[in-house]
């Protein structure tokens, strides 16, 4: 684990793992029920593995395209969601997305000549989410809601393939789609407003780009993409019930 993904974790987890002096694990006075809309900045880390597919009078099917990509970045966005409230107990559901600009390109291993290129430009989830209320249980000694989170994720990814200097460049685009688990923390400023930190693990899957007559690949390249997220926050409850 290099030092941008160890970043990736750092934040969620101080905020969660700390002790506090005064925790209180009885039934809270801080009510965490209700829609809430979200505005957040990110960091994010992907690794993408490249594979060669179809290519016509070769065998290079399955063989490794390049070493590893690992675009990383800031993003930005919001999202909306409810709570349901019962005991310490916190169920709630949410959707948010957000717009970043990742990209990096690197040497293909066959053809040095040749350079593949991948970027992502957004990032969007649908998740459930369980959480464990406290009216103090962290190191500012406010109500905090800790919570596990999982659903799915989709990104647009697009691959470019080109010679340096060669004016020529081939693109194509793929909307990703794939499942995402993490976990966070929601702190309370007041009955309204909160401040959120949250890790996710996104893994996208399998996706193919270009295709076997493409001009200027000459075929296929497969990808096997993941990313960490990591966020902070700021939350307002729309209502309350």
């Amino acid at each position: 684990m290099n030092w941008r993904r160890a970043s990736v974790l750092c934040v969620p987890v101080i905020l969660m793992a700390t002790p506090s002096s005064s925790a209180d694990f009885s039934s809270p006075a801080h009510r965490w029920s209700g829609c809430h809309a979200t505005i957040q900045g990110s960091y994010d880390t992907m690794n993408v593995s490249t594979t060669y597919g179809a290519r016509p009078g070769d065998n290079l099917d399955g063989l490794r395209a390049t070493k590893d990509l690992n675009p990383n970045g800031f993003g930005v966005g919001g999202g909306l969601g409810c709570d349901w409230q019962t005991g310490n107990w916190v169920f709630g559901i949410l959707g948010d997305g957000a717009f970043a600009n990742l990209d990096e390109d690197v040497v293909e291993t066959r053809f040095p000549n040749y350079r593949f290129g991948i970027e992502s430009d957004w990032f969007a989830t649908v998740r459930g989410r369980v959480g464990y209320a406290m009216d103090r249980g962290l190191i500012f000694n406010v109500p905090t809601l800790w919570y596990v989170t999982a659903g799915g994720a989709w990104a647009g990814l697009e691959a470019r393939n080109y010679i340096p200097g060669v004016q020529t460049t081939g693109r194509d685009e793929n909307t990703a789609s794939g499942w995402t688990v993490g976990w966070g923390s929601e702190n309370a400023l007041d009955q309204r407003w909160s401040i959120k930190t949250e890790t996710l693990y996104v893994d996208y899957g399998k996706n193919t780009f270009f295709t076997p007559n493409d001009p200027v690949s000459g075929g296929e390249i497969k990808t096997d993409t993941s990313e960490w997220v990591t966020r902070i926050g700021l939350t307002y409850k729309l209502n309350s019930w």
